[in-house]
């Protein structure tokens, strides 16, 4: 990386980098440049009659330095949205000297195009947020705000788009080991705008339940992808646009699948047992149940570890009309998939079932894990049924998004890692990859492992 030196009458020459800055005061902003004696910053706000401020830099080659800077200079005119001001450190220790020149030193390990992408879409998320605040100090009425929304959705998404793809293809070239380096950079710049400032980008990355992919993420995407979610109107677009990445949109495009499936067992046998495993929400069954939809016997078993998740169900069953519900047998079964894995029976199961389907599970396990589970619950399956498993595909977009910025780490697999797995099945099975036909890109292989000896007439 090539790193430009201020030649300024100072002490120590200034280096410009763009590092996330905050006063005491709540004032966020960047460097634009610094050296071990001072630094020149760009706030959102001006500092007005303020001589000596506690500040805050993330640098993601150690915690954050905190200091306090005495203001040198201070241009309170505006400047590319920005507010301009001089200062040098004052009561700088050992620790915080140490930051200063670890950073100065490490600069080099970024990756200089990364750096780019990564300050311009700072920059283009400052001046887009300012836009949309501008906008609603005029207009405090929410229809006129959505209006705002709908208007500028299509530029924002496309701006996003190429900046997370382009992001990633960057990311793909950078050395395993200083992976970690880069996020942390990332996140420090681009967290608070993506993430924080909204309450969809809190859940992806807070975690409420203490792992990746929960339920309630999942709602998020069910609930919102048709919905704008907020109060400002970037609060809207942002949160928005996380309902409709694709792979949110895909999350919502497999719920609609295993609704169909659900019906197309019901009709053909006339009664049906059932196994969601990882079964969250179970949205695909409690949908039906709302709708009505579920008019003959079914027998449905939910296994999950979480029983926030069997709370969930529970209560959205009590609100639906009892009518719709006579025909639902449903069962919460609270079990460690280890347990499955490690081949121990599960109490409770039924000894055999019409169908039986995981979507979200097998992202997150290794392929012996994988095959494993998929043995053990073939082994479930009546004659004549069928295993449904998803697993999101290699190659999927937007990972400098959700991955990076929202800490939703998955394993990608290709179609022939994911049909491979069949190979584990010693019974008669016949394995075939469902092709599921979307407006927008579907993120997920769909694997259908069927319990007969040759392929399905339908």
């Amino acid at each position: 990386m090539s790193i430009t030196y201020l030649k300024e009458r100072r002490k120590a020459e200034r280096i410009s980098f763009a590092f996330p800055a905050r006063t005491s005061t709540g004032i966020i902003g960047e460097t634009v440049n610094f050296s071990r004696t001072g630094i020149r910053l760009a706030l959102e706000k001006p500092l007005l009659s303020i001589r000596t401020v506690p500040i805050k830099i993330d640098f993601p080659f150690s915690s954050p330095l905190e200091s306090y800077v005495e203001i040198v200079w201070n241009r309170p005119q505006l400047e590319n949205n920005r507010f301009l001001c001089g200062a040098r450190f004052l009561r700088l220790h050992d620790n915080e000297q140490n930051k200063l020149k670890d950073a100065i030193n490490n600069l080099s390990s970024l990756d200089y195009k990364f750096v780019f992408l990564t300050e311009k879409m700072r920059d283009w998320l400052v001046d887009f947020k300012i836009k949309c605040e501008k906008f609603d100090s005029m207009y405090p009425h929410d229809s006129d705000r959505i209006k705002f929304v709908e208007k500028n959705q299509p530029d924002m998404e496309a701006t996003l788009d190429a900046h997370f793809n382009n992001t990633w293809e960057c990311v793909k070239t950078i050395k395993v080991e200083d992976y970690d380096l880069h996020l942390r950079y990332y996140w420090d710049m681009l967290g608070s705008y993506m993430i924080d400032s909204t309450e969809v980008g809190r859940f992806f990355h807070g975690k409420p339940l203490g792992y990746t992919g929960d339920f309630m993420i999942m709602n998020y995407f069910y609930d919102y992808i048709d919905k704008y979610l907020g109060e400002t109107s970037y609060e809207k677009l942002i949160q928005h646009y996380a309902c409709n990445i694709p792979i949110s949109y895909s999350v919502v495009e497999r719920k609609k699948f295993l609704k169909q499936k659900i019906l197309d067992i019901l009709a053909k046998n006339g009664h049906a047992k059932i196994l969601s495993v990882a079964s969250g929400s179970a949205r695909e069954l409690t949908e039906l149940v709302e709708e009505g939809k579920i008019n003959k016997p079914l027998h449905f078993d939910c296994l999950d570890v979480e029983p926030e998740a069997f709370e969930y169900i529970k209560n959205k069953l009590e609100t639906i009309n009892p009518e719709n519900k006579h025909n639902l047998h449903i069962r919460f079964i609270q079990e460690d998939f280890l347990n499955i894995i490690k081949g121990r029976n599960i109490n409770n199961l039924f000894e055999k079932y019409d169908f039986i389907y995981s979507a979200g599970l097998l992202d997150y396990l290794s392929d012996r894990m994988a095959r494993k589970l998929l043995s053990y619950l073939f082994g479930l399956l009546k004659d004549n049924s069928s295993l449904v498993v998803t697993n999101v595909k290699a190659g999927a977009s937007h990972r400098s998004y959700y991955e990076m910025l929202g800490g939703w780490k998955l394993i990608y697999r290709t179609d022939k890692e994911f049909l491979d797995w069949a190979d584990e099945i010693k019974e008669n099975c016949f394995a075939e990859l469902i092709d599921l036909k979307t407006e927008k890109p579907f993120m997920f292989a769909m694997l259908a492992l069927h319990k007969r000896f040759c392929k399905p007439l339908t």
